[in-house]
């Protein structure tokens, strides 16, 4: 059996590879790193590499090994940025919450100026405010 002081030494080892890896850059392995169990504040670098490098599919993937509520947030902001509905859900349920009115009406004014009426129709009946609404 692991002494705790054993487990702290892997874990930091586990950071230390996982920061190794997105320094070359290479997120898929940084990821494989970080399910040997990394920390909460390994896995909010990698969350935070992944959403920088704009790959929110593995940023998703980290946040699920256990990302600290600033890592889901971060999460849930970048994937509403960028019009990714069904992985900013995903995300704001790691989070247990729903996404929030305002990051809904963000998600519809995203598609809207990217031409994307049905998926705008789609997030507002998640439960845009009447200003979201009003914007189609």
């Amino acid at each position: 059996m692991e002494t705790m002081e054993e487990k702290s030494e892997r874990v930091k080892a586990t950071d230390s590879l996982v920061k190794v890896y997105i320094k070359k850059g290479q997120l898929g392995n940084a990821l494989k790193a970080a399910e040997l169990g990394a920390s909460p504040q390994g896995i909010d670098f990698l969350v935070e590499a992944c959403i920088k490098e704009r790959t929110l599919g593995n940023a998703l993937k980290a946040a699920k090994l256990g990302a600290s509520p600033q890592g889901i947030d971060s999460l849930v902001e970048a994937c509403v940025k960028e019009g990714w509905f069904i992985v900013a859900q995903e995300a704001a349920k790691l989070g247990r919450r729903k996404l929030s009115t305002q990051e809904i009406d963000s998600l519809v004014e995203v598609y809207i100026k990217e031409g994307k009426l049905s998926y705008a129709l789609k997030a507002a009946k998640l439960g845009a405010s009447p200003q979201g609404i009003d914007s189609l």
